[in-house]
């Protein structure tokens, strides 16, 4: 579910007030950090491998001008 359904529910489920309900909003809320921080996370491996791919190229291409 992308972020911004998680925050629609999260507003409409505001709109209640039980613990029950504060309980879920807090998972919720904790969910969409965890799933932020994993997509943070892949931002920076996907950086990461393209940079690395970029460093083979450059070597290919070194070895096949030698």
């Amino acid at each position: 579910m992308e972020a911004w359904n998680y925050w629609r529910v999260i507003k409409t489920l505001e709109r209640f007030n039980s613990v029950q309900l504060n309980t879920v909003l807090n998972r919720l809320e904790q969910e969409i950090e965890t799933l932020e921080q994993s997509i943070t996370s892949l931002h920076e491996q996907i950086a990461s491998t393209n940079s690395s791919i970029s460093a083979l190229k450059e070597r290919r291409e070194e070895l096949r001008n030698q």
